[in-house]
């Protein structure tokens, strides 16, 4: 960067709201958030965020207090991060609507509208 080296800021050193921030940056620009209708048995909704540098997950799962990281897969070289639960998905939205974009605010609250209607559809889905 012209130069000018960036000090590494270790976590302990930022705020909670920022990284809260920042975590809502990479998910507005990586994530995604959905309902999957795998099988009648794996209809649910589920937040994803695909990179290819694992430390960027590592980092997004440490700021959230939790999600899974799975990959790299072998086509794409990318792993992701992944939450599945309807609790979880929910905690996330909490954690990060104050910093979310307006286009990822609307696909949030489309997804959990989808997720309500195939839960009262088909019973109970995995909650």
């Amino acid at each position: 960067m012209n130069g000018i080296e960036v000090p590494h800021i270790p976590y302990r050193y930022v705020g909670r709201r920022e990284w809260l921030a920042w975590a809502a940056g990479v998910f507005d620009g990586e994530g995604y958030v959905g309902v999957r209708f795998n099988s009648p048995k794996n209809r649910g909704i589920q937040a994803i965020v695909v990179q290819k540098d694992r430390r960027l997950l590592y980092k997004f799962r440490q700021v959230l207090k939790g999600g899974r990281i799975y990959g790299p897969k072998k086509e794409s070289g990318c792993s992701y991060w992944q939450v599945t639960s309807g609790g979880d998905v929910l905690r996330l939205y909490e954690y990060l609507a104050p910093y979310l974009s307006p286009v990822k605010l609307i696909q949030f609250r489309r997804a959990f509208k989808t997720w309500l209607k195939v839960r009262q559809k088909h019973g109970r889905v995995r909650p």
